[in-house]
């Protein structure tokens, strides 16, 4: 009998780190690629969507395990995005029996930057403090820029407080 052995597949992680404290989120290389191709179909309209994860066991670390795009009921405009609800109550439901969790959003500014707005830090601190949510420490992810030039930014809102994290690709 012949054994062959499987080279180890590397997937290409994005982490980044908080400044302030060790907390840690991980970005998997493919959910970031499903965001970006996501931002190219807006055609030049703001967009975004849900974040969905899970968490260490001593709750360092966030990792980002899947994003999905605007529900049906979203509304794009060019310098505005409302993420709708459609649907999400299923998703969520679904989540959880595998024990991954509505963890943030992101959200697209097409050809700008990647930094938030106040209405962007204004909703992530509405999510924040919602009891439906049950997310105390939302993640946000911004991107900016177009497919030729990508930009992101990446923070938690904990306690009306945004700590951004700093990317430390793996």
């Amino acid at each position: 009998m012949v054994i062959l052995k499987l080279p180890e597949i590397k997937i290409k992680e994005y982490i980044y780190s908080s400044k302030t404290n060790n907390m840690k989120i991980i970005l998997p290389e493919k959910v970031l690629k499903y965001i970006h191709k996501e931002c190219i179909s807006a055609k030049g309209y703001e967009t975004g969507g849900i974040l969905i994860g899970d968490y260490s066991s001593d709750l360092i670390e966030a990792k980002i395990i899947s994003a999905l795009g605007p529900t049906e009921d979203s509304k794009k405009g060019l310098c505005s995005f409302y993420r709708g609800t459609k649907d999400l109550k299923k998703i969520f439901n679904l989540s959880w029996k595998t024990k991954k969790f509505y963890i943030g959003e992101w959200h697209y500014h097409p050809n700008s930057s990647s930094i938030p707005s106040s209405v962007d830090i204004k909703q992530m601190i509405t999510i924040s403090q919602s009891k439906k949510a049950n997310c105390p420490e939302p993640i946000l992810l911004v991107v900016g820029g177009n497919k030729k030039l990508w930009n992101h930014t990446i923070l938690v809102i904990k306690d009306t407080q945004v700590i951004y994290f700093l990317d430390k690709t793996k």
